[in-house]
């Protein structure tokens, strides 16, 4: 006490010989004391390392945090953090796997996963609901498509159901919307079944006990998984596994596979099935069989009428005529394809039941000098040339994927006589993931032989043929499946159908 009197008087800075000699004094007392301070500092240095001696030994262990698979943490990432933001806020991320070098495997909201250690991980303290994500909270995803046009553009109008969390375009409405409605929004679908905006308000989160498995994924539950080896030298060996459904995170499905020796890992519906242990074999024998019939293409023999005709019956088996051999055979052999070209109405009539602005590509096999490549270009569509000239050829049995067409993503329009349509038809259908579009005389339909009836009414059954006609003329179109020409129909206007 005595000392820390003497340090609490201030200074007389006005006489310097005054505040010299007091400088003196507390000198004086601050070297005969110091000895105890330093006392005092070396009793805590030994009793630290006492105590490191000890932690060391192994007679004291830190607290080791304990996590289990699906638990939620609070993680801070310290090495991105920087002066400018020293107040960071940490993540909250979900455990999906627990290594026994005490290392997290964490997962965020959109997938994404981290390996951090325990001692960067702390508990979340908020009630969060495992696998339960309120629709009206949930972020929608980037490909969400409209439920009437199957489009995921123009998100600034597209609506999210908040009953069942699908997208529907505000000009797709029946009748359309000009605004976006604020509040709770219920799609018809929801309407038509029931369902109100008050239930919608009022509906909680159901918990786990009322979890239910969507009907398209029921396949699903309880299906054998297999685990490929892992680590070096293949150190642990593949395990079999049983897959069980276990709700939604965000919008994307989420499996619990338990395996044989009690490990427990989280997977997406993508790679649950990419390991499903009852697919793996019928996938190596679709690769098998998918390159021996690489290897055993069918090619296509334009010789002469003989080889045309068996070529023919490949294509549309049943009731192909020597006749119509014989006129295909002239027809490749003049290849003056250019009468046959659509007029810039006739590409109008086609432009108008169907949205060719929102396939990547249209190819046109033959090349077409008027304006009807004019009217696509207006239409929006990206339009490419065959390479290698006007030529049946291009259309053969693998021509089109070796010229580069990406399935699923491009369209192939052609003006054609209808034995070439017979022809070709079949064949650029099982290359082109979209659809191919055919305009010619109204003889395909009103003098269609057997063979050519019965292909056509196969693909009305299917749900993947079109007929439209324009003045003299009549487009054929046939569509990859029937989900696209849901997809791509602008109306049904104008249509018939093969009776």
């Amino acid at each position: 006490p005595a000392i820390k009197e003497r340090f609490n008087s201030d200074l007389n800075l006005e006489d310097a010989d005054a505040a010299a000699r007091s400088i003196v004094q507390r000198a004086v007392v601050l070297r005969k004391h110091m000895a105890i301070a330093g006392g005092n500092l070396l009793i805590a240095q030994h009793r630290d390392s006492l105590r490191y001696a000890r932690l060391r030994g192994g007679a004291m262990l830190p607290r080791v945090r304990r996590f289990e698979i699906g638990d939620y943490v609070y993680y801070r990432n310290t090495s991105a953090r920087t002066a400018l933001d020293p107040e960071a806020k940490p993540e909250i991320l979900r455990v999906v796997e627990v290594r026994p070098t005490g290392v997290l495997v964490l997962e965020g909201r959109c997938g994404s996963r981290l390996n951090a250690h325990v001692s960067h991980c702390a508990p979340c303290h908020l009630p969060i609901e495992d696998h339960i994500v309120d629709p009206r909270l949930a972020r929608p995803s980037p490909s969400l498509a409209c439920e009437v046009c199957k489009f995921p553009d123009a998100e600034e109008w597209m609506l999210l159901c908040d009953g069942c969390g699908t997208g529907w375009h505000t000009y797709c409405l029946k009748p359309p919307l000009t605004h976006i409605p604020e509040g709770t929004w219920v799609c018809p679908q929801c309407t038509s079944s029931g369902v109100s905006k008050e239930q919608v308000q009022g509906r909680q989160p159901k918990g786990e006990s009322s979890l239910t498995v969507p009907r398209h994924l029921k396949e699903l539950e309880g299906a054998m998984v297999m685990r490929p080896g892992i680590g070096r030298g293949r150190r642990k060996t593949r395990q079999m596994g049983v897959a069980n459904y276990v709700g939604r995170q965000g919008r994307s499905h989420r499996f619990q596979v338990i395996y044989d020796d009690g490990e427990v890992e989280m997977l997406g519906l993508m790679e649950l099935r990419s390991r499903l242990a009852s697919g793996l074999e019928e996938r190596a024998v679709e690769r098998r069989v998918s390159a021996v019939s690489r290897k055993a293409r069918v090619c296509w023999e334009l010789e002469n009428v003989e080889t045309i005709h068996c070529t023919l019956e490949h294509g549309m088996p049943g009731g192909q005529s020597r006749e119509k051999a014989v006129v295909l055979h002239t027809a490749i052999q003049r290849a003056e394809w250019g009468e046959y070209e659509p007029t810039p109405s006739e590409v109008r009539g086609l432009v108008e039941i169907i949205l060719l602005e929102k396939v990547s590509k249209v190819l046109l096999p033959f090349a077409w000098g008027g304006d009807g490549m004019h009217v696509l270009l207006d239409a929006g569509c990206s339009v490419r040339q065959m390479s290698g000239g006007s030529s049946v050829e291009s259309m053969a049995p693998g021509r089109l994927l070796e010229e580069g067409v990406s399935p699923c993503s491009e369209a192939v329009v052609l003006g054609a006589p209808a034995e070439v349509l017979d022809l070709c038809l079949p064949s650029v259908i099982k290359q082109v993931g979209i659809m191919v579009a055919g305009c010619t005389s109204l003889g395909y339909v009103t003098g269609a032989d057997e063979a050519r009836v019965r292909w056509l009414r196969c693909m009305q059954e299917q749900g993947r043929l079109a007929l439209r006609k324009v003045g003299q003329r009549l487009w054929v179109v046939v569509f990859a499946t029937a989900i696209w020409k849901q997809a791509l129909m602008r109306h049904a206007e104008g249509l018939f159908e093969v009776v």
